[in-house]
């Protein structure tokens, strides 16, 4: 029973970093734009919302199984969509601010979405736990 609470609550963590990470981000380009940002531009033929989805699962997984080099697979997943320009894509023209900063609020969205998968998949792999077995077993009887 423990298990399937840790992996529930895990992905849980790692899942609504994706509802916050929308919003970071969003809140960060409004900032750069001085409050023109909307989130009305053409659709992208991929869903950055189901990237995000993907990713995070994908790195959750990776580390509740302790996988060799996932830090670093992290960091090279990050590091090939800012070379893909992902952060930049679709911004509207005549929009104030640099690309520049379109790509930075891109980067850090990218780290708080990697620091939840990372917390999330702790969580599922039991390193962060708070609740002991015994709690657990003895809450279960009542």
């Amino acid at each position: 029973m423990e298990i399937t609470l840790r992996w529930l609550i895990g992905f849980l963590v790692a899942l609504s970093g994706n509802a916050v990470i929308g919003r970071f981000v969003d809140w960060m380009r409004n900032r750069i734009t001085g409050g023109q940002w909307t989130d009305d531009k053409p659709p992208s033929p991929i869903s950055p919302r189901l990237v995000g989805i993907i990713e995070c699962l994908f790195f959750t997984l990776a580390v509740a199984f302790d996988m060799n080099g996932v830090i670093v697979a992290m960091v090279g997943w990050i590091t090939v969509k800012m070379a893909a320009n992902w952060g930049s894509r679709n911004v509207p023209e005549g929009m104030s601010g640099d690309r520049e900063d379109f790509r930075l609020s891109a980067l850090l969205g990218g780290l708080v979405s990697m620091g939840f998968a990372l917390v999330g998949g702790l969580i599922c792999r039991g390193s962060i736990w708070w609740w002991p077995t015994d709690n657990i077993q003895h809450l279960l009887r009542q």
